[in-house]
């Protein structure tokens, strides 16, 4: 609730900071909801959202691992540079995809409830440092608009 109602710069940082201290150990045994990322309000906005902070579940956090074993802690404290830094496309009504498209970027995917009272982060993967690859996936992403 404190971060909802705080500055974005200060919510950004303390969020930053939460996921430097303490995102490994809950992603070793999430439980409950994890603060990834604050949104700029007009990017929550467009996609129904009323706050700036996307959580990560504990069940999408246990999918990851699933599907995504090779992200680090270090990999998840990036989604707040896409955030702030990446490009946008939007996935329908409720998603939003951020890319940080440089040497070991990311792309996160943000989505709002259906009463847009909360966003949660459902996806987060690395773009591929093969070229071909990573251009395949930028068409793929960019076709989702």
């Amino acid at each position: 609730k404190r971060l909802e109602d705080a500055p974005p710069k200060l919510a950004a940082a303390s969020v930053r900071s939460l996921v430097r201290g303490g995102f490994e150990s809950w992603m070793q045994n999430p439980s409950g909801n994890f603060p990834l990322a604050v949104l700029k309000r007009e990017d929550a906005a467009k996609i129904g959202g009323k706050g700036q902070v996307a959580l990560i579940s504990a069940q999408t956090m246990n999918k990851q691992k699933s599907h995504h074993p090779e992200l680090t802690p270090e990999d998840y404290e990036l989604a707040q540079d896409a955030v702030e830094r990446g490009e946008t496309y939007p996935q329908g009504k409720t998603k939003l995809t951020y890319v940080l498209e440089q040497p070991g970027g990311v792309v996160v995917i943000v989505k709002a409830t259906r009463t847009g009272d909360e966003l949660y982060v459902v996806s987060l993967w690395r773009l591929s440092g093969n070229e071909a690859e990573r251009a395949r996936a930028m068409r793929k992403l960019k076709n989702k608009e």
